[in-house]
């Protein structure tokens, strides 16, 4: 699943999540749900663990785990 913020004052976002909203394979949520807002808190208190690959990702974890 992918997440996609999408500022949509212009007219040409909310015809791009017009269109998104048509296929048939993708949902356009309005409202964040519980989980999504535990995830934007956790970014905004650097919480977060950053990595450019797979690879980096699993040696950071690693680390700090160690």
């Amino acid at each position: 699943m992918i997440y996609i913020a999408i500022d949509n004052s212009s007219i040409t976002a909310k015809k791009m999540v017009q269109l998104i909203e048509e296929m048939p394979f993708a949902t356009v949520y309005r409202e964040f749900n519980k989980t999504t807002k535990k995830a934007f808190k956790e970014i905004e208190e650097g919480k977060v663990i950053k990595a450019d690959s797979v690879k980096g990702l699993l040696a950071k974890l690693k680390q700090k785990d160690a």
